[in-house]
Protein backbone atom coordinates (compact mmCIF):
# COMPACT_ATOMS: atom_id res chain seq x y z
CA UNK A 1 0.00 0.00 0.00
CA UNK A 2 2.88 2.40 0.39
CA UNK A 3 4.30 1.93 -2.57
CA UNK A 4 0.78 2.78 -4.40
CA UNK A 5 0.53 5.62 -2.43
CA UNK A 6 4.37 6.77 -3.44
CA UNK A 7 3.28 6.05 -7.02
CA UNK A 8 -0.04 8.08 -6.98
CA UNK A 9 1.37 11.39 -5.55
CA UNK A 10 3.26 12.25 -8.69
CA UNK A 11 0.09 11.72 -10.82
CA UNK A 12 -1.99 13.96 -7.94
CA UNK A 13 0.92 16.75 -8.27
CA UNK A 14 1.05 16.58 -11.90
CA UNK A 15 -2.95 16.57 -12.24
CA UNK A 16 -2.86 19.95 -9.97
CA UNK A 17 -0.12 21.39 -11.69
CA UNK A 18 -1.87 21.00 -15.34
CA UNK A 19 -4.61 23.11 -13.98
CA UNK A 20 -7.57 20.91 -12.91
CA UNK A 21 -9.17 22.01 -9.87
CA UNK A 22 -10.50 20.23 -7.25
CA UNK A 23 -13.92 20.23 -5.57
CA UNK A 24 -12.37 22.22 -2.42
CA UNK A 25 -10.21 24.71 -4.97
CA UNK A 26 -13.73 25.43 -6.32
CA UNK A 27 -14.66 25.88 -2.41
CA UNK A 28 -12.70 28.49 -2.06
CA UNK A 29 -13.01 30.29 -5.19
CA UNK A 30 -16.26 30.35 -4.63
CA UNK A 31 -15.75 31.69 -0.87
CA UNK A 32 -13.08 34.13 -2.17
CA UNK A 33 -15.24 35.63 -5.11
CA UNK A 34 -18.50 36.21 -1.96
CA UNK A 35 -15.72 37.56 0.43
CA UNK A 36 -14.81 40.36 -2.40
CA UNK A 37 -18.58 40.98 -3.39
CA UNK A 38 -19.06 41.30 0.50
CA UNK A 39 -16.73 43.66 0.86
CA UNK A 40 -17.49 45.67 -2.15
CA UNK A 41 -21.58 45.96 -1.12
CA UNK A 42 -19.96 46.72 2.52
CA UNK A 43 -17.64 49.45 1.19
CA UNK A 44 -20.48 50.86 -0.98
CA UNK A 45 -22.90 50.52 2.22
CA UNK A 46 -20.47 53.08 3.80
CA UNK A 47 -19.77 55.35 1.17
CA UNK A 48 -23.44 55.90 0.65
CA UNK A 49 -23.88 56.39 4.49
CA UNK A 50 -21.56 59.16 4.36
CA UNK A 51 -22.62 60.65 1.91
CA UNK A 52 -25.93 61.03 3.58
CA UNK A 53 -24.26 62.59 7.04
CA UNK A 54 -22.46 64.86 4.66
CA UNK A 55 -25.32 65.96 2.85
CA UNK A 56 -27.23 66.19 6.14
CA UNK A 57 -24.00 68.30 7.80
CA UNK A 58 -24.09 70.79 5.29
CA UNK A 59 -27.67 71.28 5.05
CA UNK A 60 -27.84 71.63 8.43
CA UNK A 61 -24.83 74.24 8.43
CA UNK A 62 -26.50 76.37 5.85
CA UNK A 63 -29.92 76.22 7.40
CA UNK A 64 -27.81 77.89 11.69
CA UNK A 65 -26.05 80.32 9.50
CA UNK A 66 -27.17 83.62 10.12
CA UNK A 67 -26.33 86.41 7.83
CA UNK A 68 -24.45 89.48 8.57
CA UNK A 69 -25.94 91.76 11.41
CA UNK A 70 -27.87 94.88 10.23
CA UNK A 71 -25.57 98.44 10.97
CA UNK A 72 -28.73 100.40 11.89
CA UNK A 73 -28.82 104.05 12.29
CA UNK A 74 -29.81 104.46 16.35
CA UNK A 75 -32.35 106.94 14.90
CA UNK A 76 -34.54 106.82 12.38
CA UNK A 77 -33.12 108.19 9.07
CA UNK A 78 -34.68 111.34 8.01
CA UNK A 79 -33.70 110.67 3.95
CA UNK A 80 -36.26 107.55 3.93
CA UNK A 81 -39.05 107.32 1.60
CA UNK A 82 -40.77 105.13 4.21
CA UNK A 83 -42.59 107.96 6.52
CA UNK A 84 -42.15 107.85 10.16
CA UNK A 85 -45.48 108.30 11.54
CA UNK A 86 -45.69 110.87 14.83
CA UNK A 87 -46.65 108.96 17.77
CA UNK A 88 -46.43 105.42 16.31
CA UNK A 89 -43.69 103.00 15.70
CA UNK A 90 -42.58 101.55 12.77
CA UNK A 91 -41.62 98.49 12.15
CA UNK A 92 -39.57 97.28 8.94
CA UNK A 93 -38.92 94.23 6.87
CA UNK A 94 -36.13 94.24 4.47
CA UNK A 95 -36.70 91.35 2.10
CA UNK A 96 -35.61 89.48 -1.24
CA UNK A 97 -38.77 89.04 -3.07
CA UNK A 98 -37.43 85.24 -4.29
CA UNK A 99 -35.48 83.76 -1.40
CA UNK A 100 -37.67 80.80 0.14
CA UNK A 101 -35.96 81.20 3.29
CA UNK A 102 -38.46 84.68 3.90
CA UNK A 103 -41.83 83.17 3.48
CA UNK A 104 -41.08 81.86 7.26
CA UNK A 105 -40.20 85.50 8.50
CA UNK A 106 -43.07 86.84 7.30
CA UNK A 107 -45.62 84.28 8.98
CA UNK A 108 -43.53 85.58 12.15
CA UNK A 109 -44.00 88.89 11.35
CA UNK A 110 -47.50 88.55 10.93
CA UNK A 111 -48.04 86.91 14.38
CA UNK A 112 -45.40 89.14 16.13
CA UNK A 113 -48.04 92.28 14.59
CA UNK A 114 -50.63 90.14 15.69
CA UNK A 115 -49.34 90.30 18.99
CA UNK A 116 -48.64 93.28 19.53
CA UNK A 117 -51.69 95.30 19.56
CA UNK A 118 -51.68 96.00 23.18
CA UNK A 119 -48.07 97.97 22.23
CA UNK A 120 -46.75 100.96 23.82
CA UNK A 121 -47.82 103.00 20.69
CA UNK A 122 -50.00 102.17 17.14
CA UNK A 123 -47.41 100.29 15.31
CA UNK A 124 -47.19 101.13 11.10
CA UNK A 125 -45.43 97.88 9.76
CA UNK A 126 -44.38 98.41 6.56
CA UNK A 127 -42.12 95.47 4.14
CA UNK A 128 -39.52 96.63 1.54
CA UNK A 129 -38.31 93.90 -1.17
CA UNK A 130 -34.99 94.72 -2.70
CA UNK A 131 -34.67 95.15 -6.39
CA UNK A 132 -31.19 94.32 -6.91
CA UNK A 133 -28.98 96.22 -9.04
CA UNK A 134 -28.29 93.44 -11.44
CA UNK A 135 -31.61 91.51 -11.77
CA UNK A 136 -32.45 92.12 -15.21
CA UNK A 137 -36.64 91.82 -15.38
CA UNK A 138 -37.50 94.58 -12.89
CA UNK A 139 -41.44 93.70 -13.63
CA UNK A 140 -40.87 90.17 -12.55
CA UNK A 141 -38.98 90.72 -9.06
CA UNK A 142 -42.38 93.17 -8.36
CA UNK A 143 -44.86 89.92 -8.82
CA UNK A 144 -43.60 87.57 -7.05
CA UNK A 145 -45.43 84.77 -4.89
CA UNK A 146 -43.27 86.53 -1.60
CA UNK A 147 -44.52 90.04 -2.45
CA UNK A 148 -48.32 89.20 -3.40
CA UNK A 149 -48.09 87.37 0.01
CA UNK A 150 -46.96 90.25 2.26
CA UNK A 151 -49.53 92.28 0.49
CA UNK A 152 -52.32 90.22 1.95
CA UNK A 153 -50.87 91.00 5.17
CA UNK A 154 -53.28 93.04 7.79
CA UNK A 155 -51.57 96.51 8.62
CA UNK A 156 -49.02 95.95 6.18
CA UNK A 157 -47.91 98.25 3.89
CA UNK A 158 -45.50 96.94 0.92
CA UNK A 159 -43.28 98.56 -1.32
CA UNK A 160 -40.35 97.97 -4.00
CA UNK A 161 -36.68 99.01 -3.08
CA UNK A 162 -34.83 99.42 -6.64
CA UNK A 163 -31.22 98.59 -6.44
CA UNK A 164 -32.01 98.07 -2.34
CA UNK A 165 -31.47 101.85 -1.69
CA UNK A 166 -33.09 101.45 1.79
CA UNK A 167 -31.57 98.41 2.60
CA UNK A 168 -28.32 100.85 2.33
CA UNK A 169 -30.00 103.40 4.66
CA UNK A 170 -30.84 101.53 7.17
CA UNK A 171 -27.81 99.72 6.72
CA UNK A 172 -29.46 95.54 6.06
CA UNK A 173 -27.81 93.20 3.89
CA UNK A 174 -29.78 90.15 4.60
CA UNK A 175 -33.36 88.91 3.81
CA UNK A 176 -36.12 89.20 6.59
CA UNK A 177 -34.25 91.46 8.42
CA UNK A 178 -37.01 93.25 10.92
CA UNK A 179 -36.12 96.68 11.99
CA UNK A 180 -38.35 98.39 14.71
CA UNK A 181 -38.46 101.84 16.07
CA UNK A 182 -40.53 103.43 18.73
CA UNK A 183 -42.72 106.73 18.56
CA UNK A 184 -39.52 108.59 19.65
CA UNK A 185 -37.93 107.85 16.02
CA UNK A 186 -35.15 105.58 18.21
CA UNK A 187 -34.12 102.06 17.52
CA UNK A 188 -35.29 99.14 19.98
CA UNK A 189 -35.32 96.02 17.89
CA UNK A 190 -32.45 94.71 15.33
CA UNK A 191 -33.29 91.19 13.74
CA UNK A 192 -34.57 88.66 12.10
CA UNK A 193 -37.64 86.41 13.68
CA UNK A 194 -37.14 83.08 12.60
CA UNK A 195 -34.38 80.33 14.56
CA UNK A 196 -33.15 79.32 11.37
CA UNK A 197 -33.26 79.25 7.50
CA UNK A 198 -36.94 79.10 6.27
CA UNK A 199 -37.64 77.62 9.64
CA UNK A 200 -41.38 79.27 11.49
CA UNK A 201 -42.97 78.41 14.81
CA UNK A 202 -42.78 80.01 17.81
CA UNK A 203 -39.57 81.68 18.39
CA UNK A 204 -37.66 83.90 21.42
CA UNK A 205 -36.72 85.99 18.41
CA UNK A 206 -39.94 87.16 17.21
CA UNK A 207 -41.48 86.77 20.93
CA UNK A 208 -38.50 89.57 21.36
CA UNK A 209 -39.38 92.36 19.02
CA UNK A 210 -43.30 92.14 20.81
CA UNK A 211 -41.52 92.49 23.68
CA UNK A 212 -39.48 95.42 22.15
CA UNK A 213 -43.26 96.63 20.96
CA UNK A 214 -45.09 96.53 24.04
CA UNK A 215 -42.30 97.46 27.08
CA UNK A 216 -43.73 101.20 28.10
CA UNK A 217 -40.57 102.23 29.30
CA UNK A 218 -39.61 105.63 27.76
CA UNK A 219 -35.97 104.80 26.82
CA UNK A 220 -36.29 100.72 25.74
CA UNK A 221 -33.29 98.79 25.51
CA UNK A 222 -32.35 97.82 22.20
CA UNK A 223 -32.46 94.44 21.00
CA UNK A 224 -30.80 91.92 18.32
CA UNK A 225 -31.34 88.95 17.05
CA UNK A 226 -30.02 86.65 14.29
CA UNK A 227 -31.05 87.21 10.89
CA UNK A 228 -31.33 83.72 8.81
CA UNK A 229 -32.06 84.38 5.00
CA UNK A 230 -30.70 85.47 1.47
CA UNK A 231 -28.47 88.01 0.56
CA UNK A 232 -30.39 91.55 0.04
CA UNK A 233 -28.27 92.04 -3.04
CA UNK A 234 -27.58 88.75 -4.21
CA UNK A 235 -28.26 87.50 -7.70
CA UNK A 236 -27.33 84.48 -9.23
CA UNK A 237 -25.18 84.48 -12.51
CA UNK A 238 -25.63 81.45 -14.16
CA UNK A 239 -29.92 82.77 -13.24
CA UNK A 240 -30.27 86.47 -13.11
CA UNK A 241 -34.17 86.28 -11.72
CA UNK A 242 -32.98 84.04 -8.98
CA UNK A 243 -31.19 84.25 -5.52
CA UNK A 244 -27.82 82.72 -5.38
CA UNK A 245 -28.09 80.48 -2.03
CA UNK A 246 -31.91 79.84 -3.17
CA UNK A 247 -32.27 76.61 -5.25
CA UNK A 248 -35.76 77.30 -6.12
CA UNK A 249 -38.37 80.08 -6.34
CA UNK A 250 -40.30 80.88 -3.52
CA UNK A 251 -43.60 79.94 -2.97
Amino acid sequence: MQVVREELSPICASTRASGTKTPADNHVFQSNVLSRLGYTSCGLGLAWIAAIAVGFHLMMAHETTAGPEASAPALWPSASFVPSTPGHATVLMLAHPKCPCTAASLTQLELALRESTRSASPVKAYVLFTQPPGASDKKSWAETPLVRRASRMPGVEVHMDPAGREANLFGASTSGQVLAYNADRRLIFAGGLTPGRGVSGASSDSSALVKALTETTRAPAETRTPVFGCSLMGVSPSAPNRSPCCTETAK
